[in-house]
C-alpha cells in the first residue's frame, strides 16, 4: 500500500485534498474512538504519508521513486509472462535468463540504429530539395521578353494606341521634325507617355513607352515598385546612368527592353524602350 492509498486520495490529488482526507482519517482513527489494538499504527502510518504527501519537494521525490519502482514491477512482470520460470530456482539471476535479456536489449538497440539511419538517410536526401531556392518570378522574364506598359507595346502606330487607349490628353500635340529623315510625337495619358518616331509624318511607330509603376503594369503584372525587385527578376542592369547629384539613376536591360528609373532605392518610372535610357548631357553615365 503506498502512501496515497494510506490517506484513501489519487495520486494527482491537491494540496486541500490531502489535507481534508488526513483531518478525517485522524477523527476516525484516533484512539480514543478507534479501539482496536492497531490503533496507533494506523495513526503513525497516516501522519507519516501526510507528512510526505504534503510537502512539495518531499511529495515530487517519493512521485519518482512510486514510478520507477511500477517501471520496474512492469518490466518483471513483462518478463515473467514472457519467460516463465519456476521461482525456487531463482531463474532470474539464471545465466539462461540473463542471456535473453542480452538478447532483447541488442534487439532493441539495432531496431533503434535502423530507425534513427532511417531518419538521417531521409534527412540527407531532402536536405537538397529544402535547400534549393524557390523559383523565383524572374524565370518568367527569362523566357518572354517585356512587351507592353499599360497594354502599350512598342511598335504600335498612333491610330492602333488610339483605338486602345482612347484620345491622348495632347492629341492636337503637333509633330516634331527632329531633322530630314525622323520625326518625333509625344502623346500624354493619365499615367502613361508615350513616345512615337519614324521617318516621316505617316509613318510613326511607338518607341517608347513609360509610366509610374503603381499605375503601369509590365506585361500586366504589378508589384514591382523596389530595385532591389527589380534585380530580383532581372538581374544586373546592362546600362546605368547616374545623375551628377547621385540622387537618381537610370538601369537599363537591353534583353528585356526595359529601363527604369530609381530614387532612394525605389522605382519611380518604368519604360517599355528600344534603347537604353541615359540622362541628358547634365548627367553622368556609367
Amino acid at each position: 500500500m503506498n502512501l496515497y492509498e494510506i490517506l484513501h486520495v489519487a495520486e494527482d490529488a491537491p494540496e486541500e485534498i490531502i489535507k481534508l482526507a488526513y483531518k478525517g482519517l485522524v477523527q476516525k482513527y484516533h484512539p480514543d474512538r478507534y479501539k482496536a489494538n492497531d490503533a496507533n499504527q494506523k495513526m503513525v502510518a497516516i501522519r507519516n504519508a501526510y507528512e510526505v504527501l504534503i510537502d512539495p519537494i518531499q511529495r515530487k521525490a517519493y512521485d519518482e521513486k512510486l514510478k520507477k519502482n511500477r517501471e520496474q514491477f512492469n518490466v518483471k512482470q513483462k518478463l515473467d509472462i514472457e519467460y516463465p520460470y519456476n521461482k525456487q530456482d531463482d531463474f532470474i539471476n539464471s545465466p539462461e535468463y540473463k542471456a535473453k535479456k542480452e538478447v532483447l536489449t541488442k534487439k532493441k538497440k539495432k531496431k533503434r540504429l535502423i530507425y534513427f539511419g532511417c531518419i538521417l538517410l531521409i534527412i540527407v536526401i531532402a536536405i537538397p530539395f529544402i535547400m534549393q531556392p524557390k523559383p523565383a518570378e524572374e524565370s518568367y522574364f527569362n523566357e518572354v521578353e517585356i512587351s507592353t506598359i499599360d497594354g502599350v507595346s512598342l511598335g504600335m502606330s498612333p491610330v492602333e494606341v488610339t483605338l486602345l487607349k482612347g484620345q491622348a490628353e495632347n492629341s492636337s500635340e503637333k509633330i516634331n521634325k527632329i531633322h530630314d529623315d525622323l520625326y518625333h510625337l509625344r502623346w500624354n495619358y493619365d499615367f502613361i507617355n508615350i513616345d512615337f518616331i519614324g521617318p516621316n509624318e505617316n509613318d510613326l511607330k511607338t518607341s517608347r513607352v513609360c509610366g509610374t509603376p503603381i499605375h503601369a503594369s509590365i506585361n500586366n503584372i504589378v508589384g514591382i515598385s523596389t530595385e532591389k525587385e527589380v534585380n530580383l527578376f532581372f538581374g544586373k542592369p546592362d546600362h546605368i546612368s547616374i545623375h551628377k547629384d547621385g540622387l537618381s539613376k537610370w538601369i537599363s536591360y537591353e534583353k528585356y527592353n526595359a529601363a527604369f528609373e530609381v530614387e532612394k532605392e525605389n522605382i519611380v518610372y518604368s519604360c517599355l524602350d528600344e534603347d537604353y535610357i541615359a540622362y541628358e548631357e547634365e548627367y553622368k553615365g556609367v
